[in-house]
Order: C-alpha cells, then sequence, then structure tokens
C-alpha cells in the first residue's frame, strides 16, 4: 500500500478494513443475542405450569409457557394447518376440553398405545388460529347436539376449550423470537460480510500490485499539482489526464474513453445503486462513481472538458456507435488472427 500516500486514496484501502470490522461486529452481536435468547428460554423453561392454571389466570400474556396436560382420551383430529407434519387436535380429560397442536406421529402413538391411564402431554402455550376456533366449535355442536339447548358459536369458544392452547411442536426459539432472529440474520449476514470484506481487500491488494508504476506516479504527481479535482461523493479523483476510480482502484486515461453514461439500476421499481458507465476504446466497459449522488453532471462535464471526443449519454446515437465500435474491434480482431 506504498503507491500512493494521498489520504483520500489510503481511505479506500481502510473502508474495506472497516467493513470486515463492522462483519466481524455483526457476528459478535450475533452471538450475544444468542446467549441473550438462551438466558431468555432458560428462566421460562424452568417451571412447567399445569394449563388449567394458566387458562384460568387473570394474566394478560399468557403465551409461550411451558405447561403440561394429562389427559384421558385419544386426541380427535380438528383441522391442519399450514404445517403438513403436524395438526390441530380436541384433546380432553375428566373435566374439560382442550386444543392441542401435535405432530401427526406423536398423534398417532397417543392413539394407538392408550391406555386407561392418564397420559401427561408437555408443550408451550400458543394463540389459536380463528379458523381452527371454529371448527372446534362446529365439531362440539354436533357431537353434543341432543345435549345442547342452543348451538355454540365462535363467542363461546374459550368457555369451552380455553383462551390458549398446548402446543408440542413449537420450538424452544420461539421464547425468544426477537433474540434467534437477530441470531441466525446477524450470523448469517455476518459470514456473507466477512467473505465479502475479505474478497474485497485480496483484490484490493492484487490491483495495487498489479497498477503499472509509470501510471501510478504520474497520478501521485498530477494529484499534487493542484490540478486534479476531488469528488468525495463517488470517490473519484479528475487528473490532468486520469479518470481515477479510489473505491475500486482503476484508472482511465481522457484519450482511452470512449463513452460515459449515468446508469441506474433498479430492483423491483426500487433504486438499488447508480453509477457512471465507463467505455474505453477497446470497447471495455468499467462501472464508476458508485452513489455518487449529485456528482454525475459535474463528472461528466469535467471529463468532456479534458477530452471532447468523449461521448456522454445513454442515447441511441451513441449507442450505435458503441455498437460499431465492437463490430470494428471485432473485424479488427478477426483480421489479426488471420
Amino acid at each position: 500500500m506504498n503507491l500512493f500516500e494521498n489520504e483520500n486514496i489510503k481511505k479506500g484501502w481502510k473502508s474495506k478494513k472497516n467493513f470486515l470490522y463492522i462483519a466481524f461486529g455483526i457476528i459478535i452481536v450475533a452471538i450475544l443475542s444468542y446467549m441473550w435468547g438462551l438466558r431468555i428460554v432458560e428462566d421460562k423453561t424452568r417451571e412447567t405450569y399445569d394449563l388449567e392454571e394458566v387458562i384460568t389466570s387473570k394474566a394478560t400474556s399468557k403465551e409461550n409457557i411451558k405447561v403440561k396436560l394429562k389427559i384421558t382420551g385419544k386426541p380427535i383430529l380438528l383441522a391442519e394447518k399450514s404445517d403438513p407434519s403436524a395438526a390441530y387436535y380436541i384433546v380432553y380429560n375428566d373435566k374439560y376440553y382442550y386444543i392441542a397442536k401435535m405432530s401427526k406421529a406423536k398423534a398417532a402413538t397417543l392413539s394407538s398405545a392408550f391406555s386407561s391411564n392418564e397420559n401427561e402431554l408437555v408443550g408451550y402455550t400458543s394463540e389459536v388460529p380463528e379458523e381452527v376456533k371454529q371448527f372446534a366449535i362446529d365439531d362440539y355442536n354436533v357431537a353434543f347436539a341432543d345435549q345442547l339447548e342452543n348451538k355454540l358459536t365462535i363467542s363461546d369458544y374459550d368457555r369451552y376449550f380455553g383462551d390458549v392452547c398446548i402446543d408440542l411442536v413449537k420450538d424452544e426459539s420461539a421464547l425468544a423470537p426477537f433474540q434467534y432472529i437477530v441470531f441466525y440474520l446477524g450470523l448469517i449476514g455476518g459470514i456473507v460480510a466477512v467473505i465479502v470484506a475479505i474478497v474485497m481487500l485480496i483484490v484490493y491488494k492484487i490491483k495495487m500490485k498489479k497498477m503499472n508504476k509509470e501510471d501510478a506516479e504520474r497520478i501521485n504527481q498530477e494529484i499534487y499539482s493542484g490540478e486534479a479535482i476531488f469528488f468525495e461523493k463517488g470517490q473519484i479523483y479528475l487528473t490532468k489526464s486520469y479518470l481515477f476510480d479510489v473505491a475500486n482502484l482503476q484508472y482511465f486515461k481522457y484519450e482511452d474513453i470512449f463513452w460515459v453514461y449515468k446508469h441506474i439500476q433498479r430492483v423491483n421499481g426500487f433504486v438499488s445503486y447508480k453509477c457512471l458507465m465507463v467505455t474505453t476504446n477497446n470497447g471495455k466497459q468499467a462501472m464508476v462513481a458508485l452513489n455518487a449522488r449529485d456528482n454525475y453532471e459535474k463528472i461528466m462535464e469535467e471529463l468532456v472538458a479534458r477530452n471532447s471526443a468523449i461521448r456522454l449519454g445513454f442515447t441511441p446515437d451513441n449507442k450505435e456507435a458503441f455498437k460499431e465500435l465492437k463490430k470494428k474491434l471485432k473485424s479488427e480482431k478477426k483480421n489479426k488472427a488471420s
């Protein structure tokens, strides 16, 4: 990194190192969030409550509590929801009816191996979808039609089945959703960011080693000559002879630039990034001045001031001229080969 002593150029290298530090910071935050989530899960699972006690309690929040329930009959299938491996069932004991969400394998085991003895379920409390509540009411009305003066409605649900169900398939991570979401997203995002940062640093070093020493010395001289213009938004130096992209460590002699235009990349209608596309006389293209905001027109004006032959803007004429350039280059290459 000793080719350039200019502070603006050094920032290009430092920004990539800082990005690596930030990536490691994200991973650390993710790990701390995971530890926080473990503590919450530990606190919430330290004691197991009776489901009936939770239902009859006056607690304002009854979700994600570890509960147990003794049942004296086989589970009765109510409804399958989004998870094809699990379903909602009516379960009961000598006192009340409840709703339980469990895997089909668990329900089959309870049904096939059921004895006169009580079976204990252990899970976590969850809300019951409105659709499932209606299924439960409908089934109850059918089963006890002769004993009911009036059919039950959805408003009767809580009195007959309780305001929460026992969920046997809920993962413990659901007890601390925010913490585990931060952990998973942070860990994945952090690892990806670390890989990207390392690749950026390696590519930057490779570019620095491959840079023509004479060009680098001349760029250095022209930067310190007092004639160079630096666009901080976009990280671009315009020296006497070069367009120098600090962020990506690439440079172009003005005499080699064929066409420059502003490019806007959109994803699903939203702007992802903006840049300048630089096309050279040898037909190659490169992106520079990423997210330079209001500097694009100024940069292009300065480029034309240094080389009036440079074509500006994504116009039909310039597109056609570039097309002709590529044809010419292809023809020259073919003639050389023959």
